[in-house]
C-alpha cells in the first residue's frame, strides 16, 4: 500500500481535510531536505573580472552554499582560467565552443572545469561537477572561426573573438513550495 494511503487510512476522521496527504508531502519534503548534500543556494553573480577581464567573477557579496549538507559561505571574488588546461584551439572554418562549471568545495575555494570542446556554436556540454562541490554556475566560452584561439589566462572575456555566457546555477534544496505542503 502507497504511503500516503497508509497515513489516509490512520488519519481518517481527523478534523484536517486531507491529513494524510499533507503528512506524506511534508514526509517527502524531509527526505528530500536530508538528501541535499551540495547546493547553490543564491545566485554567485558571474560576470566578466574587473581585476582581471580574463577571469570570471562572482559579484554576489555572500554566496550560501551548502557542502556536504555543512552550511557556507563565499563572498565576492575572481576566479582565474588555468593556461594551457581551459584554452580552445582556433578553427579556422567553425566556431569551437566549450563549457565551464564553476564550484565550490569544502575548502571554499571556487575551481573551474573544463567540459570537451565542441564544434559549432550551441553543442558543447557542462561537465559533470567534481564530487562534494557546490556549483555556482556555468560559463560558456564560443571563439569565433579564424586563426584566433582562446588562450586561457591571457584572453580577454571581452575579446572580440569569443561569446561568452554566464548561468548562475543557484539551487533551492526543495522543489514543492513548504506553504503547499502545511496549509
Amino acid at each position: 500500500m502507497p504511503q500516503v494511503d497508509v497515513l489516509n487510512k490512520i488519519t481518517r476522521g481527523s478534523k484536517v481535510a486531507g491529513l494524510g496527504t499533507k503528512l506524506a508531502a511534508l514526509i517527502a519534503l524531509v527526505n528530500q531536505l536530508a538528501s541535499v548534500k551540495c547546493r547553490t543556494l543564491n545566485s554567485a553573480g558571474l560576470a566578466i573580472g574587473t581585476g582581471s577581464l580574463a577571469a570570471v567573477k562572482i559579484t554576489t557579496a555572500t554566496v550560501n552554499v551548502l557542502i556536504n549538507s555543512e552550511f557556507k559561505s563565499i563572498s565576492t571574488q575572481e576566479v582565474a582560467f588555468t593556461a594551457v588546461t581551459h584554452s580552445i584551439p582556433a578553427n579556422a572554418a567553425s566556431v569551437q565552443e566549450a563549457v565551464y562549471v564553476l564550484s565550490v568545495p569544502i575548502g571554499l575555494t571556487p575551481i573551474i572545469t573544463m567540459g570537451r570542446i565542441a564544434t559549432g556554436a550551441g553543442n558543447a556540454v557542462a561537465p559533470s561537477a567534481p564530487a562534494n562541490h557546490a556549483v555556482l554556475g556555468q560559463v560558456r566560452i564560443a571563439v569565433a572561426a579564424g586563426a584566433t584561439p582562446f588562450t586561457a589566462a591571457t584572453t580577454l572575456l571581452n575579446a572580440g573573438a569569443v561569446t561568452v555566457t554566464y548561468t548562475n546555477l543557484e539551487m533551492l534544496p526543495i522543489t514543492a513550495p513548504i506553504v503547499d505542503v502545511l496549509v
